[in-house]
Parts: C-alpha cells; sequence; structure tokens
C-alpha cells in the first residue's frame, strides 16, 4: 500500500470541548440521554454546517471521537474531542457560540484546548 507524502496529507489539531449545562433545573435533573454522544454530536456538526457552510465543512473535515467523549460530573457536563483541519480550528471554535440548544436543555459549548497531538489532550483529560 503507498503512502501519501507528508507535504499532501492533511494537518489535523484536535479541539478539546465541555458541554455545560446552564440553568439549575438542567443541571440538577438532566439525564445522560440528554447529552449523548449523538445528540452532541448532532448539534455541533449542525452549527459548524450553519457557520461555514457545506464547502467549508467538507475542508474543515470535522470529526467527534466517540471514544473520548466522557461526562465530567452532574454539576460541569461533559467533555469530548473534536478532530479539525488545522486551516478551519477557529471557525469551528467561532460556530461553538450558535449552539444554544440540546435536546430543548440550555447549554453552553466551550473550546477548552487545541493540540496537535492525542496524546497531549489525554493527558489535559485526565487532569479536568
Amino acid at each position: 500500500m503507498k503512502y501519501s507524502l507528508p507535504s499532501l496529507r492533511e494537518k489535523t489539531r484536535y479541539l478539546l470541548f465541555e458541554v455545560i449545562p446552564v440553568s439549575e433545573k438542567s443541571r440538577n435533573k438532566y439525564k445522560d440521554e440528554d447529552f449523548s454522544f449523538q445528540s452532541v454530536s448532532r448539534a455541533i456538526l449542525g452549527s459548524i454546517k450553519n457557520y461555514i457552510g457545506e464547502l467549508g465543512m467538507a475542508r474543515a473535515n470535522p470529526w467527534l471521537i466517540q471514544e473520548l467523549y466522557k461526562t465530567r460530573d452532574k454539576k460541569n457536563g461533559f467533555i469530548g474531542v473534536l478532530k479539525v483541519e488545522r486551516k478551519y480550528v477557529d471557525h469551528v471554535r467561532a460556530s461553538f457560540l450558535f449552539i444554544n440548544k440540546i435536546n430543548n436543555e440550555d447549554v453552553i459549548v466551550k473550546s477548552l484546548l487545541v493540540s496537535g497531538s492525542l496524546k497531549r489532550i489525554r493527558e489535559e483529560m485526565k487532569k479536568i
């Protein structure tokens, strides 16, 4: 199998984000199903598509990594990792501003860290 030259390969970055329930009612009474991987994925990818369009989304190539989507605790919400092409990291971070609700629950999606390697992301996830 032939591999692509490093100069032709897409250079990606990993974006660590958190999903925080906003209201007190949401913080205390939400179910894990309300913020499942599928619902968060749908909200994030939909927001990126609305912000940069279909062509921009194809170029950014966003990819949520399901193995790294975790619950922090009931008060602090969830953390996850999004793989993005390096030229579009700022566009993706800006699209997080437009996510207000996931499954009719008010949320804030916040970018925590951008890294070029999963090793660094995993180290930071252990600290959190």
